[in-house]
């Protein structure tokens, strides 16, 4: 088969510019008129991508796909699968699923007979609460095949401080094949949370994390990650230093496909200085590419619809950059639809600013590119690694005291 025959045999744009690309020099040197003509095909062909993406999903009536949701709360409990699946309806598409990685203590010496839910109800610590994975795994088992299609669940269960955090991934998937398509929401940096989980403080220096991130990159998991762009309270012309620790650390993984959540603010940890302008610097950045943002949480709304000047600003960046922003609920085992969508529905002032394209890629386009490749990417992994044993020995050193 010629090159010419070939290249009129591929249907998708997207491949026949990548074999264009890299067969260009032949293509030049015997077909130059035909060089002309396809470079003026592919002028029209990145345009219709979109036209092409709205097409095939005609038959999507949904609203917007949800990818920030814990099913289960601080205290591991929530609503069923089923209750969800109703509450999703036909206006949520997709979603993820998972729980919380941290379990709230019931200290008897703190609170008495009150049982605290959250972490804002007690000043007992936290600790983190690995038997998530296996219920969000089984939950999601008991689904029919039809069912499942409109989940991606996530693994959290695990202790980013820990060196072996990335075994525990890695053994969730050998023993749940089939099920996951990322980790996360985990955190770092976090207000008031950090200072209450139990053991050693995480961080984004800790080589620990550059383990978890290293195995997502082998493995195709997508990651949802928390840490606050700032701490909470700031003295004025405090060193953001967190900025420049998680710019260093998204850099050392180019490989790896995040999402930082919440566009890195809180509760009280407000946007910083100038942070449309940090975003749009962040965004243009060839090395941070690999790294999308979700605007997720009712707390984050407050601030992008807190005046017309906000709302202008954050729909002028995401129509600028429609290809990196993300919605989610960050709703926590809601009671109901009308709680479920109420973020939703605060965005409307938001929606109404964006483009075509930008809102149909912040609602549902990006949520489906990312997480199907996620899907892919994993299930390959797993395929190639079903025969290894589910269980992992360290290699013994002097230091764990059994080397010699």
């Amino acid at each position: 088969m010629t090159m010419l025959t070939h290249w009129m045999e591929i249907k998708n744009p997207f491949h026949l510019k990548n074999y264009f690309m890299k067969f260009a020099p032949f293509f030049y040197l015997k077909n130059i008129h035909l060089l002309c003509a396809i470079s003026l095909l592919f002028s029209f062909a990145d345009t219709n991508i979109y036209a092409q993406s709205k097409k095939q999903n005609a038959a999507d009536t949904a609203l917007f796909f949800d990818s920030h949701f814990h099913l289960t709360n601080y205290v591991q409990e929530g609503i069923s699968i089923q209750k969800f699946l109703s509450i999703m309806g036909t206006t949520t598409g997709r979603s993820t699923l998972f729980g919380i990685p941290l379990q709230q203590q019931w200290s008897y010496s703190n609170t008495g007979d009150f049982a605290p839910t959250y972490y804002l109800a007690s000043d007992a610590p936290l600790y983190y609460y690995s038997f998530t994975d296996a219920y969000i795994a089984m939950t999601y088992r008991s689904l029919s095949a039809n069912d499942q299609k409109r989940f991606d669940p996530m693994i959290t269960g695990f202790n980013p401080a820990d060196m072996y955090a990335a075994d525990h991934i890695r053994r969730v998937l050998l023993l749940f094949p089939g099920v996951f398509s990322g980790i996360g929401e985990f955190s770092i940096h976090k207000e008031f949370v950090s200072s209450k989980i139990a053991g050693e403080v995480a961080s984004l220096t800790n080589p620990a994390l550059d383990r978890i991130f290293d195995f997502c990159a082998e493995s195709g998991l997508l990651s949802i990650l928390h840490n606050d762009i700032d701490m909470p309270f700031p003295k004025s012309g405090q060193d953001p230093y967190l900025i420049k620790q998680i710019v260093e650390l998204f850099r050392r993984h180019k490989n790896t496909k995040i999402i930082w959540a919440h566009c890195g603010l809180g509760r009280i940890v407000r946007p910083v200085e100038e942070q449309i302008s940090f975003l749009d610097k962040f965004l243009s950045d060839p090395t941070l590419s690999h790294v999308c943002f979700d605007i997720s949480w009712s707390e984050v709304a407050k601030y992008i619809v807190r005046t017309p000047e906000t709302i202008k600003a954050t729909a002028t960046l995401i129509n600028k950059y429609p290809d990196r922003f993300l919605f989610g609920t960050d709703e926590v085992a809601p009671p109901d639809a009308e709680k479920y969508q109420a973020v939703y529905r605060s965005y409307q002032p938001l929606l109404a600013q964006l483009s075509a394209e930008a809102k149909y890629k912040l609602l549902k386009g990006n949520y489906t590119r990312l997480f199907d490749a996620a899907r892919v990417s994993v299930r390959a992994w797993e395929k190639a690694h079903q025969n290894d044993s589910t269980v992992t020995v360290p290699v013994s050193t002097i230091s764990s005291g059994t080397g010699d």
